[in-house]
């Protein structure tokens, strides 16, 4: 009987492929070849590979006949599914029609409490919380200094603080503040994460394809350090997911926006990822803009407007109070820079004899050129591979390849901001004859978001280190300082195990490291459109998919390629991979 069933099914999907399936599998899968032989060849040279190697066009196409053969059986089987599954019935589980009666409160709740208690280990793996990437630096600036570092977000930073305080107030301990952070963050997204499925099932997605999304999800070693980590990436996945959710709740009943509540969940939502993080906003304007014409209705155009206006001025609001009653630094242009000065520091380094007597005097009147000449003279590299062969260790300057601090750090601010034309004149006068660099330099920033890979050379692709910094809190003395997890670990065993899925990536595990890995969102947006894109009837739902994508292209302008930057799309694959299954209303 399940043979002749999967004949039949075989015999339907065969039939259900047309020849634009087979030219879009084609022209995908070998874009997709090209892009896994670039990103093997690049790792394998430590970034020194070169696209006139034949072997590496062989292998691209290698790559991309068995990519465009596995997205080609993807579209048989999506075109028998939305054929009505011809002749084949399932019926519903017991326990798919018990989640399904339930109520959306009962819903939300039952998921909410399973994801946190599910990550419960993790909170104790990294016990009392993991007090790690910049929170330590911005919590320190803070308490010990009195001043709230703009190049930080100034909500989280002064989240993070103020529950380390009631901790210590409380309890006496900053280890119980930074717990009290990790586990109400944890509860948040958990809580995010039960919103978003239970949306998603009201919606139409197979009930056994959200438990199984969420599953690999909640499950994933990245998910799970990542909900009781300091860093402000995890609280902006909160607001991601919502904002997510809701512009497809907007998208399929335009109506929503004449609801209030609704219209005051969108607003707080999208405010949330402002103050985590700007790009948040920026997204969501211009995803709004697209969808505006899909509005049919004038008031729900202008209520959409009126709402990202709304965020502004809130946004504005915010940031005037925190000016006028804290001391507050500035963020420094070269976070703005940071890619432009790897590439000019890049060419520095490895190109110095090519670059004319203009070139160099073009660079020094922007960056510092003793930072620059003492990472390039250097005999104390940090590796003696091409990945910080330029670095000095003694000075902290020069050139590291996958890290953009010590090149941004030599930017001269003030001659930058007096003249920002004339530095974008000098870096494409460096530009010239030296593209190659500025190539490899992006690469190092960009490769690692659309190939998996363990070999990927960045401290930061996996869990920055606990407290890397060594940064401590004045006020705590000796004995009040938040704990080492690696010291006071209550599962060192599964800390092993979190640290095998996220510094190392599951070397040796292929299948594993695909699960990990910063690319894995790229592959999830990938298939979701290709799926949306041959979905039959109306297609707005794109725009819904089409703000995950914006952002995973914000990253392009990142400094690093660093896991802690595209968390936020882990967090929302579950809702990236049942985007093309949703029930549609009419517009």
């Amino acid at each position: 009987m399940i043979l002749k069933t999967s004949n039949q099914i075989l015999s339907q999907a065969k039939a259900s492929l047309t020849s634009i399936d087979v030219v879009a599998s084609a022209i995908i899968g070998f874009a997709l070849g090209m892009v896994f032989s670039v990103g093997r060849s690049f790792y394998g040279s430590l970034g020194l590979m070169s696209f006139k190697d034949s072997w590496l066009w062989i292998r691209g196409f290698c790559y991309g006949c068995a990519a465009a053969i596995a997205i080609a059986a993807i579209l048989v089987l999506w075109n028998w599914y939305q054929d009505g599954h011809k002749g084949i019935e399932v019926s519903p589980s017991r326990f798919s029609l018990w989640l399904t009666n339930l109520t959306a409160y009962k819903r939300v709740a039952l998921f909410g409490i399973t994801i946190f208690v599910l990550w419960i280990p993790a909170f104790l793996a990294f016990y009392p919380g993991n007090y790690s990437s910049d929170g330590p630096i911005q919590a320190t600036y803070l308490l010990n200094d009195g001043v709230v570092d703009l190049h930080w977000p100034a909500a989280h930073t002064l989240l993070l603080v103020g529950l380390m305080q009631l901790g210590n107030l409380l309890f006496g301990s900053y280890n119980a503040g930074v717990s009290l952070f990790c586990l109400l963050q944890a509860l948040a997204l958990a809580f995010a994460m039960a919103y978003a499925a239970n949306k998603i099932i009201e919606w139409g997605a197979p009930i056994w394809l959200v438990l199984l999304a969420n599953g690999i999800t909640v499950f994933n070693p990245v998910i799970q350090t990542y909900a009781v980590t300091t860093a402000k990436d995890s609280l902006f996945a909160v607001f991601f997911i919502l904002t997510v959710t809701l512009l497809i709740e907007m998208l399929r009943t335009p109506e929503a926006l004449d609801s209030v509540p609704f219209a005051t969940k969108w607003v707080l939502s999208v405010l949330g990822m402002c103050l985590m993080r700007k790009q948040g906003v920026y997204v969501a304007i211009i995803v709004m803009l697209i969808a505006l014409p899909f509005l049919r209705q004038w008031r729900r155009r202008l209520t959409a407007l009126i709402s990202i206006a709304m965020v502004f001025i809130l946004s504005a609001a915010f940031s005037g109070v925190v000016a006028n009653t804290a001391t507050t630094r500035a963020d420094s242009a070269r976070e703005m820079l940071s890619v432009p000065s790897q590439q000019i520091a890049r060419t520095y380094m490895y190109d110095y004899d090519t670059l004319t007597n203009e070139q160099i005097q073009g660079i020094g009147a922007y960056y510092d050129l003793d930072a620059l000449e003492a990472g390039r003279t250097t005999d104390k590299p940090w590796d003696p591979t091409p990945i910080g062969m330029f670095y000095d260790t003694e000075t902290g300057s020069g050139y590291l390849a996958p890290i953009s601090d010590p090149a941004k750090a030599a930017l001269l601010d003030e001659a930058f901001n007096s003249d920002p034309l004339g530095y974008v004149r000098m870096y494409f006068s460096v530009m010239k004859g030296h593209m190659s660099d500025y190539v490899r330099a992006f690469l190092w920033g960009e490769i690692g978001y659309l190939y998996p890979t363990s070999s990927a050379v960045n401290r930061w692709t996996g869990l920055s280190p606990w407290n890397e910094f060594g940064k401590t809190i004045d006020a705590g003395g000796s004995t009040n300082q938040v704990s080492d997890y690696n010291e006071t670990t209550k599962l060192p065993g599964y800390l092993a195990w979190l640290y095998a899925g996220t510094w190392n990536m599951f070397r040796g595990h292929p299948l594993l490291t695909v699960w990990v890995s910063p690319a894995l969102p790229f592959l999830a947006l990938l298939l979701s459109v290709i799926l949306l894109i041959k979905r039959k009837g109306n297609k707005v739902l794109l725009i819904a998919w089409a703000f995950p994508l914006l952002y995973w292209a914000t990253l392009a302008l990142a400094p690093v390629m660093c896991v802690r930057y595209v968390v936020p799309l882990f967090f929302t694959l579950p809702l990236i991979a049942t985007i093309p299954l949703l029930t549609l209303k009419e517009l």
